[in-house]
């Protein structure tokens, strides 16, 4: 309920420039500096901020601002005008919003929620994010990323409600063709979903599968009602399985990058 100051970051993701200029192909992006103080100055007025200051860094952005009830004029616009004409905005004048890209298709619209359907479903890398393949700019070699995928598509494919008819994993993006049942989860015994579920998420040690407490942790489901019910909702969903399918490669890719943020694009198409 008070009125407080506020230092803000964001940060870009993996190895995107916000501005400057990448060493690694001298690539000048100070641009998008321009870009984002243009945006800045048109809708900090609009809402119920005043902005102090801002820094716009290499990777990321800072800014420091005061909530307010809303005022008509932007603080320290001569200060903002100049920190603009460093950078000249690439976009073009008329340029919309709609030019550059189009609201997601809600994904209730696009999964049956009763019926059994076959998919295709593509999951891209963000940005310049190698799932597999080399990249020509640095000869590094992304290959053995592929067997991740296809490991781990191994491993919790057949404890999920689907079928999986073929794969194909490219240098920045994969395909599944796949049968989703939704209510097949419905079907299953309480006993099922706990075999499934600690096969999809076995009990490990120092990164290494540990069969031996496997049983106890089947037990451990079993004896929580709610557990239950959440793994059996889980695990009959396509929406998780791919959460499920995706998420181990992108920390593995982060951790051999030595960097943070998404590795792939948050939804699947």
């Amino acid at each position: 309920m008070n009125e407080c100051d506020y230092h803000l970051v964001s940060r870009c993701v993996r190895r995107a420039f916000l501005c400057g200029v990448d060493e690694r192909d001298d690539r000048d992006y100070s641009h998008r500096r321009a870009w984002l103080v243009e945006r800045l100055r048109r809708i900090a007025p609009c809402f119920a901020v005043d902005v102090y200051a801002y820094t716009v860094g290499i990777p990321l952005g800072h800014t420091r601002f005061r909530p307010t009830g809303g005022r008509a004029d932007f603080p320290r616009a001569d200060a903002a005008a100049s920190h603009a004409g460093h950078g000249n905005s690439a976009i073009p004048p008329r340029a919309g919003i709609a030019d550059h890209c189009r609201m997601a298709t809600p994904r209730h619209l696009l999964v049956d929620p009763v019926n059994e359907c076959d998919y295709h479903l593509v999951s891209r890398c963000v940005r310049r994010a190698f799932l597999c393949g080399v990249d020509e700019r640095d000869d590094r070699d992304y290959s053995h990323r592929r067997a991740w995928l296809v490991e781990r598509l191994r491993r919790i494919a057949p404890c999920f409600a689907v079928d999986v008819y073929a794969y194909t994993v490219l240098s920045n993006h994969f395909h599944l063709a796949l049968r989703h049942d939704p209510l097949a989860g419905r079907g299953w015994s309480d006993e099922e979903v706990a075999r499934r579920w600690v096969e999809a998420f076995p009990p490990t040690e120092r990164g290494k599968v540990v069969e031996a407490l496997k049983p106890e942790r089947r037990e451990l489901i079993l004896d929580n009602a709610d557990r239950v019910a959440r793994a059996r909702v889980t695990l009959g969903s396509m929406s998780h399985f791919m959460k499920h399918l995706k998420q181990p490669i992108a920390r593995r890719a982060n951790l051999e990058d030595d960097c943070t943020g998404h590795f792939f694009e948050q939804r699947f198409y």
